[in-house]
């Protein structure tokens, strides 16, 4: 009999073993942290359930799995005490800059956002009403700070309702031409917030529309905009459509107005009367 292939044979054994050996070793280093890297330490077990199937000796392999069955029910355990401990963190974290915190794992609410939790990714996304405002790891501090950020770009902006209402109604009558109707009529309210983008932009994009000269107006400005300028009583003219249930599953079609600071409705059409 050759002894290559004895070798080979021993190779493979010797490359399953390091392969087990270095996830134990990283989930030895995880554990120091438990709680924190609770579901780290989850994702590392799996790795160890599955590469220790393959290992050759049955008696390596039952030590594994006996202390993989005591090392499964103490995750459970650290994932638990990861979730109450983040929460807390999160509610104090929100607290400190005037938001409540609501709802239960894995989505929760504070004032007009929503957090959708992976704890399994370690990941958040924030969402303002249905608009997603940026995805973050899994962090209290960085949820809270990623709310605060959106929170000082939506609301810091130089607004004035007057001018705003102006700009408002051109852009609905631009669109009420294009569509040849007539004053008074429905118009889209995305197709108003396209002509009101380019209303607002200054004299430098309409002589030079360029994208360093181009100023941004996302869906939430509008939104929050058509909220201020209704809250500020220069508005009385406006009328806004609720989006029907079928509108609703196409968010291009819709735009979300606050209600509120904690709730607000999805309007598909705008009409501005009175000129």
């Amino acid at each position: 009999m050759e002894i290559k292939p004895i070798k080979d044979e021993i190779q493979k054994v010797q490359r399953k073993s390091r392969v087990v050996q270095k996830l134990l070793t990283q989930y030895e280093g995880l554990k120091k942290d438990a709680i924190s890297n609770a579901y780290k330490l989850e994702d590392i077990w799996l790795k160890i359930d599955k590469a220790a199937k393959d290992l050759p000796i049955e008696s390596t392999k039952a030590k594994i799995a006996e202390w993989l069955a005591v090392e499964k029910r103490e995750l459970q355990k650290l994932k638990n005490e990861f979730q109450f401990h983040f929460g807390k963190e999160l509610e104090k974290a929100l607290k400190s800059k005037g938001f409540e915190l609501r709802g239960q794992y894995p989505t929760l609410y504070t004032g007009l956002y929503k957090l959708v939790l992976t704890f399994e990714k370690g990941e958040a996304q924030i969402f303002w009403g249905p608009e997603l405002v940026k995805k973050v790891r899994l962090n209290p501090d960085m949820v809270t700070a990623a709310i605060e950020g959106f929170e000082k770009e939506l609301k810091g902006r130089s607004w004035n309702p007057e001018a705003f209402f102006l700009n408002l109604r051109n852009a609905y009558k631009r669109v009420l031409t294009t569509d040849s109707k007539s004053e008074g009529e429905r118009a889209s309210i995305v197709d108003v917030m396209d002509e009101l983008v380019f209303l607002m932009q200054d004299k430098k994009f309409k002589i030079d529309p360029i994208k360093r000269n181009f100023r941004g107006y996302s869906r939430a400005f509008l939104g929050y905009d058509l909220y201020r300028l209704r809250k500020s009583g220069h508005a009385k003219e406006l009328s806004l459509v609720v989006a029907t249930f079928d509108a609703t599953k196409y968010k291009g079609k819709v735009i979300f107005v606050p209600e509120s600071e904690e709730r607000g409705t999805r309007y598909a059409y705008l009409v501005i009367g009175n000129w």
